[in-house]
């Protein structure tokens, strides 16, 4: 990098980017396993993000959720659970406008204000069965055993079977003009015991978890886990990987990997999105590069959990990392909401957990639909999370322009994660 104006193509445009705001974070260990380490970090004014690979790719945004030093203000009251795991509705109403009310502990933390909790609905169909219901009661943060060390919090999704539907869980970013990212998930999958003693147990058979980006049903990239498989096989996707002209599954499009950490520990899941590649990482380790089917749309990032089974089933999330470009297409614009089995036009079905969603299955959208992809501040020092004062650059850049990244970043082979480190700044090639 000898240059003295530091040119970097994003996803096919160049752009450009103005210095970030300083911000003073309260993090822990890279590896969030063992010690935690609280101080005063200011985060370095990066105007883009470089990450590990074969190829590294820039990109123009950075977010940085932090669950684990939460508050717990946000777990179900008492006997919820127990209620829930005898099959009986979870609380009602629970429409957009309780959410602030009923979600403390998110309610001012940067994830709440970017991503939408889901409460739409999907009816049971021949090709599947049981009907879906996301509840806005299957997101909270929490404290426990299940925690990779003591004090630590995580966000959880839940998913349980009752008699005539699922309840499930998902959320989604509230920006549908992400193209091309590193998406990356700390997580692991488990239950507990029955006997209301909190015992953490492997997840029986039934769930499945997803971490994707969607555009369409022909327009996604994915990690999807299924608690039916070995704890350590994991199911790597672009979609579709289904041929409905042969009724047979593209070789090319998926592969199911048997990784080195089960699902039931707690490891960092990772997809980057480039425009000619998909790949997919285990703790920064490379899995598996595809070339095939590649998403080329504008899409949201989706994590969700829904079962089968009649036990509870908990995803705990401890942390979620984006670096991301994204396009000119506006929020609300995805082509086909992945709500794919919805009712036929003029037959809404009632949902049975009383959610004020759309009875045909689509998202709602907690945002201003005609606003462009622009975050807010997060309020927690805890969330390294950038004002992005990009003057011009919100929709991802014009390719017409041609114009400086003063300060690079690297996400990867940090001291602390989630805090980026400078590897390159045009100052120095002033000295």
């Amino acid at each position: 990098m000898s240059s003295l104006l530091f040119i970097i193509l994003l996803g096919g445009s160049l752009v450009s980017l103005s210095s970030q705001t300083d911000l003073q974070s309260d993090v822990s260990t890279s590896n969030s396993t063992t010690e935690r380490v609280a101080q005063h970090i200011v985060a370095p004014k990066c105007d883009c993000y470089v990450v590990s690979g074969p190829e590294p790719g820039y990109f123009q945004h950075y977010r940085f959720y932090d669950f684990r030093p939460a508050p717990a203000r946000d777990t179900p009251k008492k006997g919820m659970k127990k209620k829930n795991d005898k099959k009986e509705k979870d609380r009602e109403n629970m429409g957009p406008t309780g959410i602030n009310s009923r979600h403390h502990a998110l309610n001012g933390h940067a994830f709440f204000k970017e991503w939408n909790i889901q409460s739409w609905h999907r009816v049971g169909s021949t090709l599947f069965p049981i009907s879906i219901v996301h509840s806005y009661d299957n997101v909270y943060i929490t404290e426990g055993k299940a925690s990779s060390s003591d004090g630590s919090y995580h966000l959880v999704l839940r998913s349980t079977r009752h008699e005539e539907y699922t309840s499930t869980a998902e959320v989604q970013t509230s920006a549908e003009n992400i193209l091309h990212c590193s998406y990356r998930v700390r997580m692991r999958l488990y239950s507990t015991s029955q006997g209301g003693s909190g015992k953490i147990l492997p997840p029986p058979g039934g769930a499945v978890a997803g971490i994707f980006t969607y555009h369409s049903r022909n327009s996604e990239s994915d990690i999807e886990i299924l608690t039916i498989d070995p704890p350590n096989r994991v199911h790597y996707s672009n979609q579709p990987d289904w041929d409905p002209t042969t009724d047979e599954m593209i070789p090319e499009a998926s592969d199911d990997i048997d990784i080195e950490v089960p699902w039931t520990d707690w490891a960092d899941h990772r997809l980057d999105w480039l425009p000619m590649q998909s790949r997919w990482f285990l703790n920064n380790d490379l899995v598996l590069e595809k070339d095939y089917g590649v998403p080329s749309s504008p899409s949201a990032l989706v994590l969700n959990l829904w079962s089968d089974g009649g036990q509870s089933v908990y995803m705990g999330v401890e942390w979620i990392q984006i670096a991301y470009n994204t396009s000119t297409q506006h929020v609300g614009e995805t082509h086909d909401p992945h709500t794919q089995m919805k009712p036929a036009a003029g037959e809404p079905e009632k949902d049975p957990e009383g959610n004020d969603g759309n009875p045909d299955g689509r998202p709602v959208q907690q945002e201003d639909q005609d606003r462009d992809y622009d975050y807010d501040q997060g309020e927690y020092a805890s969330d390294y999370d950038h004002e992005d004062s990009h003057s011009g650059d919100r929709d991802g850049g014009n390719p017409s322009e041609k114009l400086e990244c003063a300060v690079v970043c690297q996400i990867d082979d940090v001291g602390m994660t989630g805090v980026p480190e400078v590897v390159w700044d045009a100052s120095w090639e002033q000295h």
